[in-house]
């Protein structure tokens, strides 16, 4: 498989390109991606006993979420802009948990801002909702 370098301030590193036929594998490597990064934080949270370690887990845990964002990025480029975790019309997944250990999608190519929804309980312009309350 092919890869492209990306450096973004700093941080460098290198992404597989992922054609249009290799879409399902490369939603799979989304999803797993997130789980990981998940599971990171949650060890972390519980492991990071000293200031440097967790600084170099941030330094990491960040470059991780970035990597992972040029995938989400290339999904949508290949025209996909739908939640993960939908099937037919059902989301199998909420994007928002009462679960402190899951802190939910880390990328989404979804066009649809469905965890407004979840954290607002509104429909889907809660942002012109909100610039019209009177200050």
């Amino acid at each position: 498989m092919e890869t492209y370098h990306v450096k973004i301030g700093d941080t460098e590193f290198d992404v597989d390109r992922y054609t249009k036929e290799m879409m399902p594998q490369l939603i799979e490597r989304i999803k797993r991606g997130n789980e990981k990064l998940n599971a990171a934080w949650a060890q972390m949270k519980s492991q990071a006993n000293t200031p440097e370690d967790w600084e170099v887990f941030m330094q990491d845990w960040h470059k991780q979420n970035l990597r992972l964002k040029q995938y989400c990025d290339q999904l949508q480029w290949m025209g996909y802009n739908e939640c993960l975790y939908m099937e037919g019309k059902t989301k199998t997944r909420a994007c928002c948990t009462d679960n402190p250990a899951d802190l939910g999608c880390r990328v989404c190519p979804s066009s649809v801002h469905y965890w407004e929804n979840e954290i607002f309980k509104e429909g889907p312009d809660v942002k012109s909702q909100v610039s019209e309350v009177p200050r």
